[in-house]
């Protein structure tokens, strides 16, 4: 073998060792984003079921506070018209209290006495109807903040529920890149430096159509099929007679469920009709 021989399997050797490495890196973080994704997943469930929880307890608090709160201003109301009439017989007791003292040679002493009893009775029980109003009040007050501070956790687990979906997706769209990378290193693109990432989808996937608003198309399967944002999909129908309506660019998803932007076929009109837009259970998923 020749010094340039020797020298090209040399450096042939090289490359494969640096080639190997590129792989074996590109694997390594592959893993990692994807336990990390599968840890956030897990989050963002348990986020969910804390958020549920509390919009749950939030209601039943508000709906509690708000029994409460109903109740206690009807009896305010009774206990205030109460005080009304005990207020009015207290000014009649009293004036008849003054006649008895003008005409006293003409009254008698004992009843002169019972009316002043009733007097100080009546105006006793207006007392204690004042503290049940303002025992009522409080008790008013303290459901609504009861009540708000159930909503201000309602917020909370909305906002951390959000948080953790956002982790999640940048987790995603980091996984989906390192696939990337490993395949094309075991294609042999180095870094993947000019190519373009086509969204694959599982053979023999098939879902159907949940609703339609306007472009935007929703769909019963999401990522629990191991469908990929970008994905493009094709929708057709069998009844009243079979007909392929066009293609739906998934935007978004979820684990159970997903959004795509509708695209009708280049030869429907400028306005298409009913019958060449989507309908609910149209088929969607990959034409063979």
């Amino acid at each position: 073998m020749t010094a340039l021989g020797k020298i090209l399997v040399f450096f042939v050797l090289i490359l494969s060792v640096v080639w190997n490495a590129l792989v074996v890196n590109s694997y390594v973080t592959r893993t990692n984003y994807k336990t990390e994704l599968e840890k956030e997943q897990k989050l963002r469930g348990e986020a969910a079921n804390s958020a549920n929880y509390e919009r749950k307890r939030a209601d039943e608090s508000k709906a509690a506070s708000d029994a409460v709160i109903a109740q206690s201003e009807s009896a305010i109301k009774l206990l205030r018209g109460e005080i009304a009439t005990l207020s009015a017989n207290a000014d009649q007791a009293n004036a008849a209290v003054a006649a008895g003292k003008l005409n006293v040679q003409n009254q008698n002493a004992d009843n002169l006495a019972t009316l002043n009893n009733n007097v100080k009775t009546q105006l006793n029980q207006i007392e204690l109807l004042r503290e049940g109003i303002n025992r009522l009040d409080k008790q008013l007050n303290d459901s609504v903040i009861a009540e708000q501070k159930a909503k201000n956790d309602s917020l909370q687990a909305k906002i951390n529920e959000t948080a953790a979906l956002n982790r999640a997706d940048d987790l995603e769209k980091k996984l989906l890149s390192a696939t990337d990378s490993l395949n094309n290193s075991k294609n042999g693109q180095l870094g993947g430096l000019g190519t373009a990432r086509i969204p694959t989808t599982e053979p023999g996937f098939q879902a159907h159509v949940v609703s339609v608003s306007g472009d935007l198309v929703e769909i019963s399967l999401g990522t629990n099929a191991k469908l990929q944002k970008g994905a493009v999909l094709q929708v057709w129908r069998y009844t009243p007679k079979a007909k392929f309506v066009g293609t739906l660019t998934i935007s978004s998803l979820d684990p159970h469920k997903a959004t795509g932007k509708f695209t009708p076929l280049a030869s429907a009109a400028s306005k298409p009709s009913a019958d060449d837009l989507p309908m609910k259970d149209d088929i969607v998923g990959v034409l063979k």
